[in-house]
């Protein structure tokens, strides 16, 4: 990076600040004109009203003049006006597209950070710096060759004027400004050493933040809070007196700029009085002097308003450099002609010595060789050494001495591009991206830019093409495909399919993703018709299946002429899931026409009197779980601060009285679902009631609420249901844990037998799994860490700690199927406990410094030995 902000504003915009002088002088003598103008006015136009004009051959009378003169005066106006709206829209888009190629230079360098250069710097300080900090140095930028050349050269085209019409106003004019050229600079100065305090007090306060956030378990724990906010009042104390600091510097600068500015004005009068008495100087010239001071004094006023802005943007650019300019960058290699299209597997660890982030010797003196398609473990009980060498084998961290080959290529001179495709590594951090399981798992394979032919671009992607381009962004598109489906020798999402398939079984995911598959609500809109036609046939087939198997009172069928007491009394009601724009109990509950159609069949005082015994349900349950602990799963819908507290308030206004409570204990009432909140809160009458109703709600389409639902239906698959509850078409009631099972193994084998197992897997890869996979147990994370790594079939597999929630024997058997399913893999497996049998072709201890080799006879006893 650049070490000055001049010398980053001149390598990437030199052409544009040109193009801004060249428009800039063009304005100087329009501004000259604009000047002279009011003069010639006031005294030929003005003071000499009786004499013809005559210009270029044309006769003018007075009156005629002066409208000519003014309309003349009119058009520099706008000329002039005109021309600074595009010289400051134009510096704004230069300062724009340098801030953004600055921000893409910061990022670029954190993508390629060392792992422990974030042991120094908190996330809070990068984001902060990225966003925050950079934002004013697009003003500057602008600016920074352009505003002191407009301004500069306005101030001396009005020193120019004024000299011209009178030398003695002019050194008046210019008398103070050298007292300001000295006392702004020094009081500057200190507001500057402040300023750079200030920048280093947020950023502090920004990672005490971010900790804070991060460790905000433990400080629940221990009850540390009241120090923590000590230390925040401490900081925040500081970031008060340093501001304050700030502010008395800055506006008693301004008080003495000010000062000074007005004292000028005063000379004008006395001195440019003075002449005008004594016959010297006219009045028009005065009158123009004082006109154009006050036009001096906005130039001025900006060129020191630039010179602080310059010392900030110095300041925050040298302040930008000193947390990105680190020397300890991976490294990115690019391809040459001579470089290598495959990776060779053939490793060979020759006098390889590893180190320490800090350069202190962990392993020394590493012979090995593993042979294309072999594999080797090794064990250490220490998990520093592991990781060392383990970030040697991947070129996160060099060897400190001897050489790394891949065939005859050494590790520090292959392409980064060939490393990203057929190089893998697996670890403990098992890091998950924001976004769906299916995204994460193909986040591997975005190695492809997608193809942007000529003809497909339209105006406004080919506007973002020339920005990204001027501002040395990426001109890839974000928003296409990325997945390189070579990698996984497929050509389109269906044949990666049965790949994904295949590889969930691998890494011992399958069951997992499979169950929250089944247990997806559905939607068919957004999901492929080829699902939905698979459902189907499961459906058909466990129509038939279950009663076969004896099986049929664990389901209880969606059927029209029944009240089902897996759906809720809303669903119940129109016999399938409301749909938008009345798509929950709480607006169904506030529509009109619901009073209208409870009242039809005398159900008002029922539903409110089940909406009043269900608020009891919640606050008996919320009085046993307190304030702080949630309310049992089955009730987790109504588990909001916000539903809390209206069931809360509803309570103390026993009776409810308002039309809001009214609406609350219906919604409440709509919400009932019996096998989750308990069947004593509807009665057989009542729910004969609303079958009765559920008839006219049904038939009706003129009613908007009527109309409203999507009915469920035997020959579709219907929206709102799970996968499990769409191809049984019911709601899972019994209880029985064999039985539970049997019926599962009944829907397993239709999935399989309609091949739609697969596609169930797919549909559970749109899971989300939350900020860094949080939603999901560390188990779970391990297996789609893994299944990432594997998915893009590499030729070399590293594994440090990485299946640590599995135990030996399951470890064991999902290395065995990853053998299986690519037998050409290279894998190297480094932990501190190595699973049994006769997985590796090699295996090997780190003891104190040195590599030692492990006879797989004797693993039994070493397995709980302290090495």
């Amino acid at each position: 990076m650049d070490k000055s902000i001049v010398r980053f504003i001149l390598r990437y915009s030199t052409p544009q600040q040109i193009r801004l002088l060249l428009m800039t002088f063009c304005s100087f003598p329009l501004l000259y004109v604009s000047l002279e103008l009011p003069k010639i006015i006031i005294n030929d136009a003005i003071g000499d009203s009786t004499s013809i004009k005559q210009i270029f051959d044309i006769t003018f009378t007075p009156m005629h003049y002066l409208l000519a003169l003014c309309g003349l005066l009119l058009t520099m106006i706008l000329i002039n006006g005109m021309v600074k709206m595009y010289i400051n829209t134009y510096k704004g888009i230069v300062g724009e597209r340098l801030v953004r190629r600055l921000r893409y230079q910061l990022v670029e360098r954190i993508l390629r950070f060392q792992p422990r250069r974030f042991q120094m710097i908190s996330q809070g300080e990068l984001i902060s710096t990225v966003t925050a900090e950079t934002e004013p140095l697009a003003g500057f930028i602008g600016d920074s060759i352009a505003l002191p050349a407009f301004q500069g050269g306005t101030m001396l085209t009005i020193l120019l004027f004024m000299f011209m019409q009178d030398p003695i106003l002019g050194i008046a004019s210019i008398a103070l400004i050298p007292l300001q050229i000295v006392i702004i600079p020094r009081l500057q100065r200190k507001i500057n050493l402040l300023k750079k305090e200030r920048v280093k007090t947020v950023r502090h306060f920004s990672q005490r933040i971010g900790e804070s956030v991060d460790g905000m378990m433990e400080i629940r724990l221990h009850g540390t809070r009241p120090y923590h906010l000590a230390e925040f009042s401490k900081i925040l104390g500081e970031l008060f007196r340093i501001r304050l600091d700030i502010y008395k510097k800055k506006f008693f600068m301004k008080f003495l700029n000010n000062l000074i500015n007005q004292l000028t004005p005063l000379m004008f009068y006395s001195i440019g009085g003075v002449l005008a008495i004594r016959g010297d100087l006219t009045i028009g010239a005065l009158v123009a002097a004082v006109a154009a001071h006050k036009d001096l004094a906005a130039p001025w006023k900006e060129l020191l308003d630039y010179y602080q802005q310059y010392q900030d943007s110095h300041i925050k650019y040298e302040q930008i450099l000193e947390q990105f300019q680190s020397q300890e960058l991976m490294p990115t290699v690019p391809a040459s002609d001579t470089s290598p299209t495959q990776l060779d597997n053939h490793i060979c660890l020759d006098k390889v010595a590893v180190g320490s982030e800090l350069g202190n010797r962990l392993v020394r003196n590493i012979n090995l060789e593993l042979p294309a398609g072999g594999s080797m473990a090794i064990r250490c009980k220490d998990p520093s050494r592991l990781r060392a060498l383990a970030r040697t084998l991947i070129r996160i961290n060099p060897p400190l001495s001897g050489h790394l080959l891949f065939g005859n290529d050494d590790l520090q001179t292959l392409p980064s591009d060939l490393l990203a495709r057929e190089l893998t590594y697996v670890g403990p951090d098992a890091f998950l991206f924001s976004g769906n399981m299916l995204q994460n798992i193909n986040y591997s394979m975005r190695l492809k830019p997608p193809m942007e032919p000529p003809e497909a671009l339209d105006s406004q992607r080919l506007w973002e093409i020339r920005e990204a381009e001027a501002s040395g962004n990426s001109t890839d598109r974000f928003d296409g495909i990325w997945t390189d489906f070579a990698l996984a020798h497929a050509e389109n999402w269906e044949d990666m399919r049965h790949w994904l398939y295949q590889g969930l079984k691998v890494v011992g995911a399958d069951e997992l993703i499979y169950n929250v598959g089944l247990n997806e609500k559905y939607n068919p809109v957004d999901r492929p018709q080829e699902l939905s036609d698979g459902l189907l046939r499961v459906r058909r087939q466990l129509l038939q299946r279950v009663p076969a198997a004896g099986l049929d009172h664990l389901v209880e069928r969606l059927d029209p002429q029944r009240y089902n007491c897996g759906l809720s009394v809303a669903e119940n009601l129109g016999f399938g899931v409301p749909c938008p724009p009345i798509s929950t109990p709480a607006s169904m509950a506030a529509h009109p026409q619901m009073s209208a159609l409870l009242e039809q069949f005398d159900l008002n005082r029922a539903a409110l009197n089940c909406g009043r015994r269900m608020a009891e349900r919640l606050s008996e349950l919320a009085l046993e779980a307190g304030p702080l602990d949630p309310l049992p799963d089955n009730f987790g819908e109504f588990d909001t601060p916000e539903f809390r507290r209206q069931v809360s308030e509803l309570e103390r206004r026993d009776p409810a009285r308002s039309s809001e409570d009214a609406r609350l204990l219906l919604e409440l009432f709509l919400r009932i679902v019996p096998l989750r909140h308990g069947d004593d809160l509807l009665d057989d009458s009542l729910t004969a009631q609303l079958l009765a109703t559920r008839q006219v709600v049904m038939a009706r389409t003129d009613c908007p609420l009527c109309s409203s639902f999507d009915h469920f239906s035997e020959d579709r698959i219907s929206a709102g249901l799970t996968v499990r509850e769409n191809v049984l078409f019911g709601k899972v009631i019994g209880t029985d844990q064999a039985q539970l099972r049997q019926l599962q193994q009944l829907i397993d084998a239709a999935m399989q037998d309609e091949d739609a197992e697969s596609m169930v897997m797919v549909l559970a890869g749109f899971t989300q799994v939350g900020i860094r996979g949080g939603s999901l147990p560390l188990i779970a994370r391990q297996r789609i860490q893994l299944l990432r790594a594997i998915v893009k079939h590499p030729k070399v597999l590293v594994m440090h700690e990485a299946l640590t929630a599995m135990s030996l024997e399951e470890r064991a058997t999902v290395l065995r199927r990853i053998r299986t399913r690519l037998p050409e893999l290279t894998l190297i497996y480094l932990d501190q406990e190595i699973p049994p049998g006769d997985l590796f072709d090699s295996q090997y201890q780190i003891i104190a410094d040195e590599l030692q080799s492990l006879d797989i006879d004797t693993l039994p006893s070493l397995a709980s030995s302290n090495l």
